[in-house]
């Protein structure tokens, strides 16, 4: 079984259509954000997804995530189809956005971490090993008792990235 298998995936969207008179309204125009993507990921690789601005890298990650619904084709992640079964499929992935925080503004890291144990359902000793080798490895020992709101752009990442990696994911998604 491939880990990620995209097959003809076509996103469109809806937008008002240029004005050319007064008396134009109510008039839209189809465009896609993606048209026909196909891919295939193994379990195991480290895949970059690169284009231009606009070229549908966002929409495909969230197509990807279940966030979005495609307007036609598949997308299957480690045999789920990710818009239909998201709160089983949310156990099996993490996720860190560029413009998403994951992390609440005025609390400290720590109690951020404790919301995702308990929304992963992760035992308070499964939550105290996994946070101490996040901590370790990503060098957060000094950043759990800070508000977000007091980090850098790049301690925030560091904390986001462990928030995502908590519950062990199969897959991560940035």
């Amino acid at each position: 079984m491939k880990a990620i298998a995209v097959t003809d995936l076509v996103k469109a969207y809806r937008r008002p259509r240029p004005k050319r008179h007064w008396y134009d309204r109510g008039q839209y125009e189809t465009f896609n954000a993606i048209d026909g993507v196909s891919f295939e990921i193994e379990r195991g690789e480290m895949v970059g997804y690169l284009g231009p601005n606009g070229a549908g890298k966002s929409t495909t990650i969230k197509l990807l995530t279940g966030i979005l619904t495609p307007t036609s084709g598949q997308v299957e992640v480690l045999g789920y189809i990710p818009y239909q079964q998201r709160y089983e499929y949310a156990y099996h992935i993490g996720v860190v956005l560029g413009q998403r925080e994951l992390l609440w503004w005025d609390l400290p890291i720590l109690d951020s971490l404790q919301l995702y144990a308990e929304i992963y359902e992760l035992t308070k000793e499964e939550f105290k090993n996994r946070l101490g080798l996040l901590s370790e490895v990503l060098g957060l020992e000094d950043l759990l008792h800070v508000p977000v709101r007091q980090l850098s752009l790049g301690q925030k990442k560091r904390c986001e990235f462990a928030a995502s990696l908590l519950h062990k994911p199969d897959i991560i998604f940035m």
